[in-house]
């Protein structure tokens, strides 16, 4: 069983891999891996995180508050001793951009995902995601992020793998690095004019 689980992970992984090279590589937006702890938020064994994201960064609106505003979606495993879960984020990014450096809060759910702690198996319909996070611009092509978050699912929100088990929230904490990459692709080739 355990070992059906990395399968299943690894081909989620996978296939989300092969939908991020299929968007195309679209101008402004950023692919990413990201990598580093998780743990769950109550007594409990820390463990690692992997995940695959696209990112979008947006030019602020005139009199904006902050100057640094991006949409991400994310495809995060995770694993330890007593938790692991497979599932889709979507975050919105705001705050400031100083020269190379970019500083913000995040905020956003969790799509339909697997979440798992001891023997409790759920299938989380919704939950709510928070955090915060830095990052270096080494170019316009690179960008290397720092960034903690809040996973939390409700009891009110998910459906139960195992009859009979009390239902209970999920409350986990993910922090590391992701190393984001844009490719834009080259302009098309002037037509030559044949007269």
């Amino acid at each position: 069983m355990p070992g059906q689980r990395r399968r299943l992970g690894a081909a989620g992984l996978a296939a989300a891999g092969l939908l991020l090279a299929a968007a195309g590589c679209e101008p402004g937006y950023y692919y990413g891996v990201n990598g580093g702890v998780e743990s769950p938020l109550s007594p409990g064994q820390p463990g690692g995180y992997v995940g695959l994201a696209a990112r979008r960064e947006y030019e602020p609106p005139p009199r904006s508050i902050g100057s640094y505003f991006a949409a991400e979606g994310d495809l995060v495993g995770f694993q330890s001793r007593d938790s692991r879960g497979l599932t889709p984020l979507l975050v919105g990014s705001g705050g400031g951009k100083l020269g190379k450096l970019r500083l913000y809060v995040e905020g956003g759910a969790q799509l339909f995902g697997y979440l798992e702690r001891y023997d409790h198996r759920v299938f989380s319909l919704f939950g709510l995601v928070g955090g915060g996070g830095a990052g270096v611009a080494f170019n316009d092509y690179v960008e290397l992020h720092l960034q903690g978050r809040v996973l939390w699912s409700s009891p009110s929100t998910q459906i139960d793998i195992q009859k009979g088990n009390v239902k209970s929230e999920f409350l986990y904490f993910l922090g590391g690095l992701t190393l984001y990459i844009r490719v834009e692709p080259t302009p098309p080739r002037p037509v030559e004019n044949p007269l």
